[in-house]
């Protein structure tokens, strides 16, 4: 069904049209739902610290089904997919978000960013919009990204996410020490590959 709609509102020729990329792959698809008018906001990370692989050539459309309001969607950190990789948050700990995921690597943890902005509103160049059902948000994976909360005046929020990758996307291992999550990701490493090496795995579905 998804890889139908994918290819019904033609996301695979707008995605290769942004990075002028001969092919595209479809990394996969989730439905996020926030209801109940007191969920809070998700943690500040980049997708990329849960895969083996980074490169220019990486985005998710993040699709929303509701009218939203600019405070409570997906706010992400202008130019961050190309600055520093950090550590993911491990999801463990609702007081420290940003506890390490990684427990033995060289990647600096996740700075705090709701703590800097409660002391400084500039101190993180943090964009956002209004929404209408249907707008979509396209941003390059590796960039720090939390979803705002949902409040009594905007109770709920349905977001479809679409990801997808190109020709510049590279095989970048993932840190090989424990890790402090709910479930092993460090599966995804194939270690039959070369740091550098272009990321095509077979068991993606090419889309053009």
């Amino acid at each position: 069904m998804h890889l139908a709609t994918i290819k019904e509102l033609g996301l695979a020729d707008f995605v290769a049209s942004l990075w002028d990329s001969e092919h595209v792959w479809f990394l996969g698809e989730e439905l996020f739902i926030k209801k109940g008018g007191k969920a809070g906001r998700s943690p500040w990370h980049q997708d990329t610290s849960y895969m083996p692989a980074n490169g220019p050539h990486l985005l998710n459309i993040w699709i929303s089904f509701e009218k939203l309001p600019r405070k409570n969607v997906l706010e992400i950190v202008r130019g961050s997919h190309r600055g520093t990789q950090y550590n993911g948050t491990s999801y463990t700990d609702a007081g420290d978000k940003t506890k390490p995921l990684w427990l033995e690597t060289d990647w600096p943890r996740l700075p705090d960013i709701e703590a800097d902005r409660a002391t400084d509103p500039t101190s993180w160049d943090v964009i956002s919009w209004d929404l209408q059902p249907g707008d979509a948000l396209v941003f390059h994976s590796g960039a720090l990204h939390g979803g705002a909360p949902v409040t009594p005046d905007c109770p709920e929020r349905h977001t479809l996410v679409f990801r997808f990758f190109g020709d510049q996307l590279f095989y970048r291992p993932l840190p090989t020490g424990p890790v402090d999550f709910s479930y092993d990701i460090t599966g995804l490493n194939d270690p039959s590959m070369t740091p550098g090496e272009p990321y095509h795995p077979s068991y993606y579905d090419q889309l053009r």
